[in-house]
């Protein structure tokens, strides 16, 4: 999740689409040109990183292969304790800082471009032992476009969400407006909820439930609806479409 304080067109062979225009139709095939190959990913490095508790600025170093179009890391840490990983500046790229515990091995992914850092950056707790394995292939990242689209529709909800529940602890706004507020929030989680063909649209169901609760009272909400907003945070992260919380309230 990021958060920001007020933050194949069909491809024609050359040969075929000169006889398309000329009025012809090739009859011997003995003469025809082979149909291209088509484009192998490879593996092109692979990186062994290690390290003992947080990596500080500038991270580690991660050399990038010129021609990369993405990067898996395995990375792994042990103790129970919590982690962040981040490539490069992901605020800046737009990409997701992976959370997790650390107990056992988590398969993290990024797409990588021209403006990617050369960094990896690791944040677990003093003492604590981790590695990272990266693969960096000529793969592109596939991102799911109805992840990507329900992401975009969510983040607003959810920001306005956190904006209302924040808004009321610090005597910005009262309870009829608070209540406003949430009722536009439900109707952007009934969105994804109601016609999404993503993963997001359970998640997104059971929050607009606790949001729409007619029992529902200000402070609780957000906390009744950590777990379907954090399962809603990780596929996001996932797809590299984090959510955009845009914070209208505190400095």
């Amino acid at each position: 999740m990021s958060r920001c304080e007020p933050r194949p067109a069909l491809l024609v062979p050359a040969a075929a689409a000169l006889l398309v225009l000329a009025g012809c139709t090739p009859t011997d095939t003995a003469t025809q040109l082979p149909d291209p190959e088509p484009a192998t990913e490879v593996t092109l490095s692979t990186e062994h990183l290690e390290g003992t508790g947080t990596t500080g600025v500038p991270g580690a170093a991660l050399p990038i292969p010129a021609d990369a179009r993405s990067l898996v890391v395995d990375f792994t840490c042990e103790g129970g304790g919590e982690f962040a990983v981040e490539l490069g500046d992901a605020m800046v790229l737009g990409q997701a800082t992976f959370n997790g515990t650390c107990d056992g091995s988590s398969s993290l992914a990024w797409p990588v471009t021209a403006k990617t850092g050369h960094t990896l950056y690791v944040w677990v707790a003093d003492g604590v032992v981790w590695t990272a394995d990266a693969v960096f292939s000529t793969a592109e990242f596939a991102a799911d476009p109805a992840v990507t689209s329900d992401c975009a529709t969510l983040s607003p909800a959810i920001s306005g969400l956190y904006n209302a529940e924040i808004g009321f602890a610090e005597a910005h706004i009262d309870a009829a407006e608070w209540s406003a507020r949430m009722t536009a929030v439900a109707v952007g989680l009934y969105g994804v909820a109601s016609s999404s063909t993503s993963t997001l649209a359970a998640p997104a169901a059971a929050l607009e439930a606790i949001v729409r609760d007619p029992a529902r009272v200000p402070g609780a909400v957000g906390e009744r609806g950590a777990e379907p907003i954090a399962e809603i945070d990780r596929i996001c992260d996932v797809n590299q479409t984090p959510l955009i919380i845009m914070g209208e309230f505190g400095g």
